[in-house]
């Protein structure tokens, strides 16, 4: 009866904590074997490390060189109309319509001047 109440629960738990402590200590060999494996790897250097670097700030700044070129495209080309004048775009109906505006008005100068004679 000793033995069931009192000495065999104190060997499970033994025996429990024993096992339980084992393989903490596993997991804790395997981690410090990652740790060891970590430390082999290739470490960069200051010259990787700062191309790495540069070419992140230049993939960010790709957009922005898009636009800052087309900025300064519209600048040219507004400079380009301040010293040249604008581009004028003619329509080739507007430009008849004009021509026959002036026809139709000479025409009407000519027929006033005709009746005062």
């Amino acid at each position: 009866m000793l033995f069931r109440c009192i000495i065999l629960p104190v060997l499970l738990l033994v025996v429990a904590t024993a096992t339980g402590l084992e393989k903490i200590s596993a997991r804790h060999r395997e981690i410090d074997d990652d740790d060891d494996d970590e430390g082999q790897k290739k470490t960069l250097s200051y010259a990787e490390i700062h191309d790495a670097i540069i070419a992140h700030m230049r993939a960010i700044q790709a957009p922005f060189e898009r636009l800052k070129k087309a900025y300064l495209a519209n600048r040219v080309h507004r400079a380009r109309e301040l010293v040249d004048g604008p581009e004028i775009k003619t329509d080739r109906m507007s430009l008849s319509r004009r021509t026959a505006n002036i026809r139709e008005r000479l025409r009407g100068a000519r027929a006033s001047r005709l009746a005062r004679l």
